[in-house]
């Protein structure tokens, strides 16, 4: 099928941003929220 798996984190950090966006109509770049994520994961 040749389709692209992503982890948990990633479907969070994804989730994280349409969130952000919807309730503050500001788009979060995707790269600093996943950065962000793995930081706070440790």
């Amino acid at each position: 099928l040749d389709k692209r798996v992503i982890s948990g984190a990633e479907v969070i950090a994804l989730q994280a941003v349409e969130q952000f966006a919807l309730y503050t109509g500001v788009r979060p770049d995707a790269a600093l929220v996943a950065e962000a994520a793995a930081f706070a994961r440790g």
